[in-house]
C-alpha cells in the first residue's frame, strides 16, 4: 500500500470517526432535552379553614354585615370563629430523576404586623426514588402552636384584650397564610397565599 493509499484511508477513519463521535453529541444532548422537558418538580397547596362554629357574613375587619350589604369577595377572604383553624392541603409531584431535592414544606400564618402567629411544617424526602416521587401532606394552623423553626425563634403570641384567653383562639381580625416550599440548600418559593377573618359568629 503506498503512502497515498494510506493518507486517504487515515481520512476516512478520521471523517468517520468525526462523525460517530457528531451523532453521539446530539443524540445525548437530544435525550437530555426531551428528560429536561418530562422532568417536573411541581408543588401546590389549597388553603381552607375550619369552624367549630358557625360565622355571619363579615366584614374585612370582622364586623357583620347589614343583612342587605354584600361583602366585598376581594378583601374578605376566608372566614372562620376565634376557635377554627387552618388546614393547608399541599401536595408534590416530582417526575424523571435520577435525584430528587428533599423539600421542606412550610405553612404559616400571619397578623397584620407580618408577626407569625402559627405555623407548621413537613420535611419530603424523595432519596429513594429515581422516576417519581408523588404525595401530599396536610398541614393544620392553629393559633400559638408553631413549628421549627418557628418554635425556635418566635414566642407565643400574646392575646390581644380581644382574644379568647384559652390556647388556641385566634383574636378577631386579619391574617394572612403564607405555604413555601424550600428545596434542600435554596431560599423558600411561594406556593400559595391567602388571607384569612377571624370574626364572632
Amino acid at each position: 500500500m503506498d503512502r497515498k493509499s494510506l493518507d486517504l484511508k487515515f481520512t476516512l477513519d478520521a471523517k468517520r470517526g468525526g462523525l460517530i463521535a457528531l451523532v453521539l453529541v446530539i443524540l445525548v444532548l437530544g435525550i437530555e432535552g426531551t428528560l429536561t422537558l418530562l422532568r417536573k418538580r411541581d408543588v401546590s397547596a389549597s388553603i381552607a379553614v375550619v369552624s367549630l362554629r358557625p360565622t355571619a357574613t363579615l366584614t374585612p375587619v370582622g364586623r357583620a354585615l347589614p343583612s342587605d350589604a354584600t361583602p366585598d369577595p376581594a378583601t374578605v377572604g376566608l372566614i372562620m370563629t376565634d376557635d377554627g383553624s387552618v388546614v393547608v392541603n399541599i401536595m408534590w409531584a416530582y417526575n424523571i430523576g435520577p435525584r430528587f431535592p428533599q423539600t421542606i414544606l412550610r405553612a404559616v400564618a400571619l397578623d397584620k404586623e407580618s408577626q407569625v402567629v402559627a405555623s407548621a411544617s413537613q420535611f419530603v424526602d424523595c432519596s429513594g426514588s429515581t422516576l417519581d416521587c408523588n404525595g401530599n401532606a396536610v398541614l393544620t394552623l392553629r393559633y400559638g402552636e408553631m413549628a421549627p423553626p418557628d418554635n425556635a425563634t418566635t414566642h407565643t403570641p400574646v392575646p390581644t384584650a380581644s382574644a379568647t384567653l384559652s390556647t388556641g383562639h385566634w383574636p378577631l381580625g386579619e391574617y394572612t397564610v403564607l405555604v413555601t416550599r424550600a428545596y434542600e440548600g435554596f431560599s423558600a418559593v411561594e406556593v400559595a397565599r391567602d388571607k384569612i377573618v377571624v370574626a364572632a359568629e
